[in-house]
């Protein structure tokens, strides 16, 4: 390949960048390649989520590649939102785009989304004049300095249709949220700052303690229909393998989010009693990078439920009056010649049970577990109220 020369000195400084500078598209043509369908296809028949989540990760890497300049190491530090309108079957053809829609100081949000179609089929479109999308997910990468491993700054964007400012601003919203999050920490340690909403939920925390009493001093007597948390406990161990390393000599964000969501899948499997249907995964945590060679510890419980269903928002696949399922996942580096072992990430996911008219309402069998459940509850209702900006 015949590549221009380049003058350097002759160049000018790139000051900022537009949204689709950064689009990436991944195909997968599975009505063509017998080989492809048959690695992504799932037992149920659609397409394997955990192989998705490590596709999602790594093009959201390539939209980040994209956008910054110099050679910058860029981390997966979290993943707001995994939203699945319905889980894509590998019986047609799909497409998967991504591109930068929020840019901060050393930090940006990509979005990537899957949609039915491909290079040689029509692909659906929506009133925007959109790809109409089966899922999308949110990830947000920051940019490190390879020689002093501190943040570094990454070039703005300069959103052009109203469209691209909507999510800017979105992005801009949430971002605060997490630092807001950050400095109070709810209950971390018990050091949450004193206002009337860390007073409710501690509130909410001991009634729901109080619910759980029957079950834990007189479980005879005990609704059938609960369960407490620490019987909804599931756990697998691994080690980190030098193939699913990334650039930077870690493992990839996308391998732990699928070893993660086979746990959470079986876990809402066994809960429920039937095989369970993914809607969302939220709020992933790269809490500690992995490296090469850890064993990895990952432990899942039922963090709650709601038997009688929930809304989700009108972006997840249809889930009225359906009992839902959320699990929580962490995912430990343990290091027996050292006694000690530290937590790595979290992943919560949400699942829906189809057949079932309900579901047990799990409780929890300490304080700690009821403070973790209405954190995670709060958590869940203010993803909700966030979505609903995205009426796409």
């Amino acid at each position: 390949v015949k590549q221009s020369q380049s003058h350097p000195e002759l160049e000018e400084p790139i000051l900022s960048k537009h949204p689709k500078d950064s689009l990436c598209r991944a195909h997968y043509p599975f009505t063509t390649d017998e080989y492809l369908r048959e690695a992504y296809k799932s037992p149920g028949g659609t397409m394997r989520f955990g192989k998705i989540l490590e596709d999602l990760d790594a093009l959201a890497a390539n939209v980040a590649f994209q956008h910054v300049t110099g050679n910058p190491m860029l981390v997966t530090a979290a993943v707001d939102r995994i939203a699945l309108r319905r889980i894509p079957k590998p019986d047609y053809d799909h497409i998967m785009t991504g591109q930068v829609t929020w840019v901060g100081t050393s930090s940006m949000e990509i979005r990537v989304r899957l949609s039915q179609g491909g290079q040689n089929t029509t692909t659906k479109m929506n009133h925007h004049g959109e790809e109409e999308w089966l899922l999308e997910a949110y990830f947000t990468f920051v940019a490190v300095d390879p020689q002093t491993n501190k943040p570094t700054k990454i070039i703005p964007i300069i959103p052009e249709t109203d469209q691209e400012r909507e999510s800017f601003e979105l992005g801009a919203l949430k971002a605060a949220k997490k630092k807001e999050e950050r400095n109070r920490g709810y209950f971390m340690d018990g050091k949450g700052y004193h206002s009337d909403e860390v007073i409710h939920m501690e509130k909410k925390a001991k009634e729901l303690l109080q619910q759980a009493f029957p079950l834990l001093r007189m479980p005879s007597l005990a609704d059938p229909h609960s369960i407490l948390m620490e019987k909804t406990c599931l756990e697998n161990s691994v080690i980190a393998q030098p193939q699913t390393r990334n650039l930077n000599d870690r493992i990839f964000g996308g391998f732990l989010m699928r070893k993660g969501f086979e746990l959470a899948f079986a876990t809402a499997y066994v809960f429920g009693g039937e095989w369970p249907v993914m809607l969302e995964v939220d709020n992933v945590t790269f809490i500690s990078p992995v490296d090469v060679g850890d064993l990895l510890q990952f432990k899942s419980r039922v963090i709650y439920s709601l038997p009688e269903g929930g809304n989700l928002g009108i972006e997840v696949a249809d889930h009225k009056g359906k009992p839902l399922v959320m699990v929580e996942v962490e995912c430990w580096i343990t290091e027996p010649a050292k006694v000690q072992a530290h937590l790595s990430n979290k992943f919560y996911f949400t699942f829906l049970l189809p057949t079932k008219k309900s579901s047990r309402k799990v409780l929890p069998g300490s304080l700690e577990e009821a403070r973790r459940m209405v954190e995670r509850m709060a958590a869940d209702e203010e993803q909700s109220k966030l979505s609903k900006g995205r009426n796409v």
